[in-house]
């Protein structure tokens, strides 16, 4: 039950400043849903205990039907997926825009055109045996050949060389 004694032009105070552990501790404690029909400003952290899982823009413990603006960095744990299909032609379009560098420390699939529109130096090869050639027989066809310039790590001898797609 409200104490209506408590309320000042329409607004409920809660004077307990008692800080939520979990659902059923804090200075309000809903036992069953809330609708809220505006906004919500919360003074610290938003936490859910759900653990429902993520299969659609629609499911998981979270659901946010517009944008999400996120100022500081964002750690996820598990897959970041985008369902979004826009292609991409320029460094500003496409599913996935990154303002700045990616570092990826696994591997990378791309299964549609890599267009790299400035000058890169490959630094890892050590030795042109860990570059693989394209052999000349009727079983090995080769595809979209891209020219590629790299150097050595020491930085001394330097190479011209394909990247091909079948």
């Amino acid at each position: 039950a409200v104490n209506y004694a408590n309320t000042r032009a329409g607004v409920l105070h809660a004077s307990n400043t008692a800080a939520p552990t979990n659902p059923s501790t804090g200075a309000l404690i809903v036992t069953g849903g809330a609708g809220i029909g505006g906004g919500i400003w919360a003074g610290g952290a938003i936490r859910t205990d759900s653990t429902t899982a993520s299969t659609s823009t629609s499911t998981g413990a979270l659901i946010i039907n517009g944008g999400a603006g996120i100022a500081g960095n964002t750690n996820i744990g598990g897959i970041l997926k985008t369902t979004d299909s826009t292609a991409s032609t320029s460094t500003s379009t496409g599913a996935l825009i990154v303002g700045g560098g990616a570092g990826i420390a696994g591997a990378t699939y791309i299964g549609g055109i890599l267009d790299v529109t400035r000058s890169t130096q490959q630094t890892d090869i050590d030795n042109s045996s860990q570059v693989a050639q394209v052999k000349n027989t009727s079983t090995d066809t080769a595809g979209n050949l891209t020219g590629i310039r790299y150097r050595q790590e020491n930085g001394t001898n330097a190479g011209n060389g394909f990247v091909t797609g079948k």
